[in-house]
């Protein structure tokens, strides 16, 4: 007879800690979805990734809207559509939207790839958007050369969240 998920949890279970963090999943006490593999959701909360998700997402999304606002007041000639600046800004929201989507749906992510798409969205963000703007600002030509690298793990951080939602929540 083959190992199946449900017998191996079955005697997860049946373990006296199985029986403790079992009664502690099914009461509601913990906002955790599952045992299963090395990435599990019994080291962090749903809820308090997706708070900070959502946090940091709406940050985001209030830099890109004063960012828009001071690139039409100090950068004219960059902020129009199609520019240096309009591109920062439209990246930036994007990505600030896209975030704060994953904030909402973290509950059916895999855990270890959403995780993973989030910190490649950050960080794709900051390089991508981060060296247009100072582009924008002071016609800075060296740095540019990390903006390529920031819309490469920005295209990363969405396959990393189509693997999450693919795998689901374990």
């Amino acid at each position: 007879m083959p190992i199946t998920a449900l017998m191996i949890k079955r005697c997860l279970y049946t373990a006296p800690i199985g029986n403790t963090v079992t009664r502690f999943v099914d009461q509601g006490q913990g906002a955790f979805t599952s045992l299963d593999g090395l990435s599990n959701r019994a080291s962090v909360p749903i809820m308090l990734m997706s708070r900070i998700l959502l946090f940091i997402a709406s940050v985001l999304l209030a830099a890109a809207v004063a960012l828009a606002a001071i690139g039409a007041h100090a950068v004219p000639d960059a902020a129009h559509p199609g520019g240096i600046w309009w591109t920062a800004v439209f990246w930036h929201a994007i990505t600030g939207v896209g975030l704060f989507a994953v904030g909402a749906a973290w509950n059916r992510f895999h855990w270890a790839w959403g995780a993973l798409g989030s910190v490649l969205m950050l960080v794709g963000v900051v390089l991508f958007s981060g060296t247009l703007y100072v582009k924008g600002i002071n016609a800075w030509e060296t740095g540019t050369f990390l903006t390529p690298t920031g819309g490469t793990l920005l295209v990363l951080a969405w396959l990393a969240m189509a693997v999450a939602a693919v795998r689901g929540p374990r």
